[in-house]
């Protein structure tokens, strides 16, 4: 699960800026199956729980990607280039890159998950080497976000 701590962590970091709520499971389960189709690839289950709790953050220039819907359109209109399909489908269409579903960034950083190891990573967002890879989808968000 989406650990609670993590989640009220972002709040609090948050709390002058709300945040997207979260999406129903038949929806993440669409847009899974639309990575599967499209991208060889499963949304990995730490962050559909994510998106489950909040569709989307982004604070002080690190940002997890959101599902762009029409809450997020009237809501949060400078979501729109986070929206995970979007950035996704035009990393692919513009790198010869396919390792990876990219779940966030940073200024200087993508988060993503490594499809071939099912492990999560924090990487350079300009060679993509790798800075520290997780195993857990809240490590990973622990580190990006400077929690811990």
């Amino acid at each position: 699960m989406f650990d609670k701590i993590i989640f009220e962590k972002i709040m609090k970091l948050s709390e002058n800026s709300p945040q997207p709520k979260g999406l129903t499971s038949k929806t993440t389960q669409q847009v899974s199956d639309y990575f599967k189709e499209h991208f060889n690839s499963c949304l990995p289950q730490g962050y559909i729980e994510f998106l489950n709790v909040m569709n989307g953050f982004s604070y002080d220039g690190h940002s997890i990607f959101c599902c762009y819907n029409d809450e997020i359109e009237k809501n949060y209109p400078r979501y729109s280039s986070l929206d995970l399909v979007t950035f996704n489908t035009n990393f692919y269409a513009n790198t010869d890159i396919s390792d990876y579903i990219l779940l966030g960034k940073s200024s200087i950083d993508y988060i993503g998950y490594i499809k071939a190891k099912n492990k999560y990573v924090i990487m350079t967002n300009g060679t993509m080497q790798h800075l520290k890879e997780f195993e857990a989808f809240n490590e990973m968000i622990m580190d990006f976000l400077k929690l811990s």
